[in-house]
């Protein structure tokens, strides 16, 4: 998906990415 940046794929880094949109959302949420 083109998701693999940095080593941190969809799957690998799926933590990271979970962390970021929880971030984007309570942002928007927040707004």
């Amino acid at each position: 998906m083109g998701c693999d940046r940095g080593g941190f794929g969809f799957f690998g880094g799926g933590f990271i990415w979970i962390l970021i949109i929880i971030f984007l959302v309570i942002c928007f949420i927040d707004d």
